[in-house]
């Protein structure tokens, strides 16, 4: 090996040779090195423990960033995805449902967020088609209870979306619909129709999204709010859980698969 200039045989690391030298510390005060280059180690030669500590340090790096990729896409991408399912082919009337907006805070980042959803209402009205014989013997009696249920999607969803073979409209809507229950599916923020305020929270700040609905039905349906009741799946079971926890008034909630 060549010898190094030094009070003590250091590790060499060269990036262009990958040439690592590592020797003892000889009698004229200068090291005498072996040497190795290459992928591999020549006989007698190791890896001084200061290149194996940066080497471990930097594949620690890489998988903790790649198992945080997913993390990432899940708290700062919306989800706005494309084609909705169509409540008409579900045995709801058109005349029956309609998309409204409202405000709900973005305490983040101090402003108003544009909340979409779609009210149902079928109160006086002849039930969907196909409703089960369970439900449609509670009808009479809960339509003259006069009571909402603002549904709420989980992650990646939508009021008229689905997360695969599971979505809101089949799950609650239409079956809260037959029973005789009015309905509000919101569209959480980052989702659907939605205004954008990343980072997702899986539902601490969604709940605001969901306490804005209740105060929408309150004001512009003259909804009871003692009356007004919470349905959330996944995320959404997370969203209905906290906004339940902040409001009082709020006397049932449904809790579907929460997270």
């Amino acid at each position: 090996g060549v010898p190094e200039d030094g009070d003590c045989c250091v590790n060499l690391w060269q990036l262009g040779r990958r040439r690592c030298c590592m020797g003892r510390l000889g009698k004229a005060g200068r090291c005498s090195c072996r040497c190795c280059c290459g992928a591999g180690l020549r006989t007698g030669c190791r890896r001084a423990p200061g290149v194996c500590a940066a080497t471990f340090a930097m594949v620690a790096c890489f998988c903790f960033m790649l198992g945080l990729l997913p993390v990432l896409v899940v708290l700062f991408f919306p989800r706005h995805l494309p084609g909705e399912l169509r409540p008409e082919d579900y045995g709801i009337s058109t005349e029956d449902f309609q998309r409204v907006t409202f405000s709900s805070p973005d305490t983040v980042l101090g402003r108003q967020l544009t909340i979409s959803a779609v009210h149902f209402n079928t109160a006086g009205r002849a039930p969907p088609r196909d409703c089960s014989t369970q439900a449609l013997a509670q009808r009479r009696r809960l339509e003259a209870f006069g009571a909402y249920v603002v549904v709420v999607h989980g992650h990646g969803s939508a009021a008229l979306h689905s997360e695969g073979p599971v979505s809101p409209l089949t799950f609650a809507v239409k079956p809260l619909l037959c029973a005789g229950l009015n309905i509000l599916a919101v569209d959480q923020r980052n989702h659907g129709h939605s205004s954008d305020a990343a980072p997702v929270s899986v539902g601490w700040h969604e709940a605001n999204d969901v306490l804005a609905a209740v105060d929408w039905l309150a004001e512009a349906r003259n909804a009871s709010r003692n009356r007004i009741f919470l349905w959330g799946m996944s995320m959404g079971a997370a969203t209905v859980g906290y906004a339940a926890a902040r409001n009082a008034q709020i006397r049932a909630v449904a809790m579907e698969a929460p997270p």
